[in-house]
């Protein structure tokens, strides 16, 4: 397995998981911008996102697969550590993203009364009512977990993406 192969094969798709990640932060924020009439309407469509964006990224990792397979000739494990790869990358500008989100909602920089990350919701059900600064080191260690455990998720995603993309060649 050559490192430039894998770095070649994941950079589109890193690309297109950090823009699906700023296009979700940006539909997390919006909301708490929003007068309190169109509030029902704008939670509805922010959890309706939050579906949707888990089935993007699934797909995503898929064709990540598939597209290490068929252009690069991987085999399915590769495509599993490509798919693992990028999911690691975009999961790390992505929580950097939601860090710094949190930072400025602590300082009252920015209105963010609605928002939550992934990270947040792992650290708010398993250390309750841990708030602030604390609560932002907290939600880091969480994220690490979340992008760890991701990984492990995407590289059989990726690696099931590899299989197909494979088709009934016999590279």
């Amino acid at each position: 397995m050559d490192n430039k192969k894998i770095i070649a094969s994941s950079t589109v798709s890193i690309g297109i998981g950090i823009l699906l990640v700023l296009i979700s932060t940006l539909v997390h924020i919006i909301p708490s911008y929003i007068s309190s009439d169109a509030a029902k309407v704008a939670s509805t469509i922010v959890t309706v996102f939050d579906y949707v964006i888990i089935i993007a990224f699934i797909a995503l990792y898929i064709w990540t697969g598939m597209r290490a397979a068929r252009r690069y000739r991987s085999d399915s494990m590769e495509c599993g550590v490509i798919a693992a790869f990028s999911h690691t990358i975009v999961g790390i500008v992505s929580l950097i993203i939601n860090v710094l989100v949190g930072i400025l909602a602590l300082a009252n920089i920015l209105n963010a009364s609605g928002l939550k990350s992934n990270e947040a919701v792992v650290s708010g059900v398993v250390f309750g009512g841990v708030v602030g600064a604390m609560g932002i080191g907290v939600s880091v260690i969480c994220g690490i977990g979340l992008i760890v455990l991701g990984a492990l998720l995407n590289f059989m995603i990726g690696a099931l993406g590899g299989y197909f993309g494979r088709g009934n060649s016999s590279y």
